[in-house]
């Protein structure tokens, strides 16, 4: 693990490329989602310093399918207009669909930013092994979006 690495290399992303209240949106905590991509409770407090600093809107899975709902999330960007959509979290087990969100970024003008929180809380001990390429070989790859 980097000591740059998590929360505080979020935070520096944001804080370069965004100014104070700007929108963001990220995949929802309880669906797998990351506290720094601008969670709120329910009753709307504001619980991580990315959701005090900028006003952010999340995305959530599909109930019956358990996969992102791009097509919710792209009609959600058109009405709330986000300057970025954070694609990761800490807990969804599946891979992306980096060109839709790009795609969506890309119509709303704003950023796509991908993190990688998935990769080092779940497969960390793998890093160090010869296994590790193999495995990471088989997502795709979102520097290419």
């Amino acid at each position: 693990m980097q000591p740059y690495s998590g929360s505080p290399a979020n935070l520096a992303v944001y804080t370069a490329l965004l100014n104070p209240h700007d929108r963001i949106m990220g995949l929802d905590l309880p669906s797998g989602g990351h506290l720094t991509h601008g969670y709120y409770t329910g009753n709307g407090k504001k619980v991580s310093a990315t959701s005090i600093f900028f006003e952010s809107l999340p995305y959530k899975l599909d109930p019956t399918t358990g996969w992102i709902d791009y097509d919710k999330l792209e009609e959600k960007a058109g009405d709330f207009r986000p300057k970025m959509i954070i694609c990761g979290g800490s807990a969804y087990p599946r891979d992306w669909d980096y060109a839709r969100l790009r795609a969506i970024a890309d119509k709303v003008r704003g950023f796509s930013l991908r993190t990688l929180h998935f990769l080092f809380s779940r497969f960390r001990r793998f890093f160090f092994h010869s296994s590790s390429f193999f495995f990471l070989s088989l997502f795709r790859r979102p520097l290419s979006f």
